[in-house]
């Protein structure tokens, strides 16, 4: 596992851009340590190699791939927009 220390997010939001020296591997578990302290994160990167067209798709590669908690945002999400 590989550790990604001092995450630190741009301003006023929650995305922060991947660090250059820390190169991204398909079914690698990298490991998130928050600067605050808090609980760190664990995160699996799954690469595919044709991103799906719609939201079906993005479904399917989720389930295919374990990835029940996307999964489940995807759902909420898409729910929502229905709304």
């Amino acid at each position: 596992m590989h550790a990604w220390h001092d995450v630190t997010p741009g301003s006023g939001g929650s995305l922060t851009a991947w660090p250059a020296g820390l190169p991204i591997s398909n079914g690698t578990e990298y490991q998130v340590e928050w600067p605050d302290g808090a609980d760190s994160s664990k995160l699996q990167v799954v690469a595919i190699s044709t991103p799906p067209g719609d939201l079906v798709g993005a479904a399917q590669v989720l389930i295919e791939n374990g990835c029940q908690k996307q999964l489940d945002l995807l759902v909420d999400g898409a729910s929502k927009v229905g709304n």
